[in-house]
């Protein structure tokens, strides 16, 4: 069976903490169109993302930054979450204020 997912959108909230698991929860805007002759509108997507990657988003990107996924579908506590595999930021880094 094939598992596949890639969509392109803007981050919609920071990364929290699953449960007790290493990854972390993230809200994703992803535009889609419902009818021809409507406007496109967004749906909020649940991203799961692991640790590591959820702290440079949180580190270094802010909401509103457009990310595209790949990955794969799962469902965790009845929940159907985009599983991160990849991800490629097309906005700039923020600079650092130090």
């Amino acid at each position: 069976m094939l598992n596949s997912v890639a969509i392109l959108g803007r981050i919609a909230g920071r990364p929290m903490k699953i449960d007790d698991m290493p990854a972390a929860d993230a809200a994703y805007k992803v535009p889609i169109r419902i009818d021809e002759t409507k406007d496109s509108s967004q749906a909020l997507v649940n991203i799961c993302i692991w640790e590591e990657l959820a702290q440079t988003i949180n580190d270094k990107y802010r909401e509103e930054t457009v990310a595209g996924i790949k990955g794969y579908l799962k469902t965790v506590n009845d929940r159907l979450y985009v599983v991160a595999t990849r991800v490629s930021f097309m906005t700039p880094m923020e600079a650092d204020n130090d």
